[in-house]
């Protein structure tokens, strides 16, 4: 790989970092309880259907998707009324 195309890498990958940031604060700047984050989930339902992954509603405003080889996939979870992530699991 030449310096121009890991510039070009490095670009990319600050310009997704910088949306993500953005996407982040935005969701603090309006939190919401448990069993209501239908914000939350209205803005990751646009995320996915953006990035075209299907997802399924789940308990009202929870969401369930999955994408990629089973071998590769994973479940996200988060501590109730708190943007910390609780759990990764593979």
């Amino acid at each position: 790989m030449d310096n121009r195309e890991k510039q070009t890498v490095i670009n990319e990958a600050l310009g997704e970092f910088l949306h993500v940031m953005m996407w982040r604060r935005s969701l603090h700047q309006h939190p919401e309880l448990s069993f209501e984050e239908h914000r939350t989930s209205k803005v990751v339902a646009e995320a996915l259907q953006h990035e075209g992954i299907e997802y399924r509603s789940v308990a009202g405003s929870g969401m369930r998707s999955c994408c990629g080889p089973i071998w590769m996939r994973f479940l996200l979870r988060r501590r109730p009324d708190s943007n910390s992530l609780l759990s990764i699991r593979g």
